[in-house]
Parts: C-alpha cells; sequence; structure tokens
C-alpha cells in the first residue's frame, strides 16, 4: 500500500481526495490529480487522475485490477456517466513519462456546475466501488 498522511491528504482538493486515497490503498502511484474546475478556463472542468506508470512503484496487474473494476462499474451506467483511462505520455524535460488518464467520459465542456456537482459525486460513488 502507498503510504500518504493525513496531513498530505489534506493538500489535495477535497472532490478527488477520497479516489487517491482508494488508488494509493491498492498501491496505485498516482502523478497529478484534479477536482474540476469551472474557472478558470485553462483548469479541466472536470475531475481527474493520472495515474503514474513510470514510477518504480507502479505495477501493471494493478492497473488491469482498475480497469476491470472499471469494466463493472461501465456496464451499469449510461455512456455519458462512465469512467475510463487513456493513456497519455508526458516529455517535462526528464524524458517521457508514461501516464495513464483516469477521467469521467463526460468532459463538461459546457462548464455546468450542475454536471461538475454529479460528477464530483461519481468519484466519490467510484472510489466507494472500487474499495
Amino acid at each position: 500500500m502507498i503510504y500518504l498522511s493525513d496531513k498530505t491528504y489534506c493538500k489535495f482538493e477535497a472532490g478527488i481526495r477520497f479516489l487517491l486515497k482508494v488508488l494509493h490503498q491498492m498501491d496505485i502511484p498516482t502523478y497529478e490529480s484534479c477536482g474540476g474546475h469551472l474557472k478558470p478556463l485553462e483548469k479541466d472542468s472536470f475531475p481527474s487522475v493520472y495515474i503514474n506508470g513510470s514510477s518504480s512503484l507502479f505495477e501493471p496487474n494493478k492497473l488491469l485490477k482498475l480497469i476491470e473494476s472499471l469494466i463493472a462499474w461501465n456496464q451499469k451506467r449510461e455512456r455519458r456517466w462512465q469512467w475510463f483511462i487513456e493513456g497519455r505520455v508526458l516529455n517535462d524535460g526528464k524524458g517521457p513519462a508514461q501516464l495513464f488518464w483516469l477521467r469521467p467520459f463526460e468532459m463538461n465542456n459546457n462548464r455546468s456546475s450542475i454536471i461538475l456537482s454529479r460528477l464530483r459525486q461519481d468519484v466519490i460513488d467510484l472510489a466507494e466501488f472500487i474499495k
């Protein structure tokens, strides 16, 4: 289990904190997370987590277990309210890093506060389901 203190978790945005804890309990290292924002426009309008596939702690089988959980979660939901993982490569000057972006299918492009609220509740429900 990846252990972070409660004091450290308090530094993360409240809307994504519980999902981060669940991922860390599964030994899935994270790189970055966001609870979703309506403003500024440069920030995503939906919650998401980047999983760090380049971390020395990363184990592909742990990611597969998460994907299995997402498949089960998505099978009982409308397409709009499903979650998925998208591969990304980050090159921050230190060399390329493999990331996996866990995010909802609904990207909230019109920046609706109602949709953002629903997506934030989804984060909690998804974390509880995975746990």
